[in-house]
């Protein structure tokens, strides 16, 4: 009578054996390097035509450099209209944003555009890498191009491509990563994203709160060093200082204004923009406050994992880095690829636990193909809020791919 049982356990052993072993199947290398260059390949073939045209490069880059290098004020919002009908006006970027506005201005618009778009397909590789890393890849891996090729595939990387948002994730990545070991690399870093004030003023609120005096005094001289000289110029232009600063104020408010950026905005991913879609009577005065508490709230989780100034590089450390500066100040869906990093990071710490099984990523990756293949979710949002493609996308192509 204790037949059956016994014979019934043996094939549910070897069937359970046989999943196992399936779910730690390493592909040959040239067929895993095959999938990712084709992968790449169809990436690019994608966004092929922001090699030569964009508009938000061409807008918050080339042509406010040209009203640079021309006498006016890149942050009027009348005289940019006037100089580039048609061509929209650039927001607030803070002064080391027009340094690089400058460089472009210098050269052809087609060869900045050119140039842009292949700094960014490079940019996408460094992330792709940072990510793989996480996962014990080799940087000299397939993973790094098939992570590179989805990143741009998604929306907010396909976005990324037509801004200048790979080069403010790059330079948060290397003030995040070098905050404690370089100071001077850090502070150069972060007066870089203190280009894009959403990245660049958690950031530094973040290394005063943490103590991080080092960084914080050199990244203090060097954005005065690369402050003065353009609002001296800015200003001889405008005809004073202050001419300037009613400039900045009445690009703030036209920006606030719009459709985009409005406070509870549809595009806007910060914390009180969302609430701002529910609760309509937010006024200005509480994104102050919001970045406040965040940015105290952040700075007291980072102070948890260490009694150190600054901070050691851990998947959760990455994590409130990214959140508390997508959270505490304006950002746009495109803004997400900053999360590429630290949710690799994360997820690579479940994936270890699950013993770097292939089938624990069998529900990011139908949420990443639901996402990428139906209309209605291309946008890939959770509960409404938060554009979850880029780095499930990350995730599943990291775990599959890695050496």
């Amino acid at each position: 009578m204790n037949d059956e049982p016994t014979e019934s356990r043996v094939p549910e052993s070897n069937r359970s054996a046989f999943w196992r072993a399936i779910g730690r199947v390493n592909p040959p290398a040239p067929l895993r390097w095959s999938a990712a260059l084709v992968l790449f390949a169809v990436a690019i073939f994608s966004v092929r035509h922001l090699f030569s045209h964009t508009t938000d490069f061409r807008t918050n880059v080339w042509d406010a450099g040209h009203a640079i290098l021309g006498g006016s004020d890149p942050y009027d919002v009348t005289a940019f209209h006037r100089l580039f009908p048609g061509q929209g006006w650039m927001p607030i970027y803070g002064p080391p944003h027009l340094w690089l506005c400058v460089v472009m201005a210098g050269l052809p618009l087609s060869v900045a555009t050119g140039l842009w778009f292949l700094f960014s397909v490079i940019g996408m590789l460094i992330i792709g890498a940072l990510a793989v890393r996480c996962f014990g890849g080799s940087l000299f891996t397939p993973a790094v191009v098939a992570v590179a090729a989805v990143l741009i595939l998604s929306r907010p990387g396909r976005a990324s491509l037509n801004q200048v948002t790979v080069y403010y994730v790059l330079a948060s990545y290397v003030a995040w990563s070098q905050a404690r070991r370089h100071p001077m690399v850090a502070a150069g870093a972060a007066t870089v994203a203190l280009g894009k004030p959403p990245f660049g003023l958690p950031l530094l609120g973040l290394l005063i709160l943490t103590r991080a005096w080092p960084v914080v005094k050199r990244t203090v001289v060097l954005f005065v060093a690369t402050c003065v000289p353009m609002l001296v110029w800015l200003a001889l232009n405008a005809g004073s200082l202050g001419a300037v600063w009613h400039d900045i104020a009445g690009n703030l408010r036209y920006t606030d204004a719009t459709a985009v950026d409005r406070l509870g905005a549809a595009g806007r991913i910060d914390a009180i923009s969302l609430i701002a879609r529910y609760v309509h009577d937010v006024s200005g005065i509480w994104q102050i406050v919001a970045f406040i508490m965040l940015v105290v709230l952040g700075a007291a989780a980072l102070r948890r994992t260490t009694t150190e100034p600054a901070w050691s590089i851990t998947a959760p450390v990455l994590l409130i880095l990214s959140a508390t500066a997508l959270l505490s100040i304006e950002n746009q869906g495109y803004d997400l690829l900053l999360l590429a990093w630290p949710f690799a990071a994360i997820f690579s710490l479940a994936w270890a636990r699950a013993g770097r099984s292939i089938w624990m990523m069998l529900v990011p990756s139908a949420l990443a193909l639901v996402a990428s293949v139906v209309p209605a979710m291309s946008t890939a949002r959770l509960l409404g809020v938060v554009s979850v493609e880029a780095p499930l996308t990350t995730f599943t192509t990291a775990c599959l791919l890695a050496a």
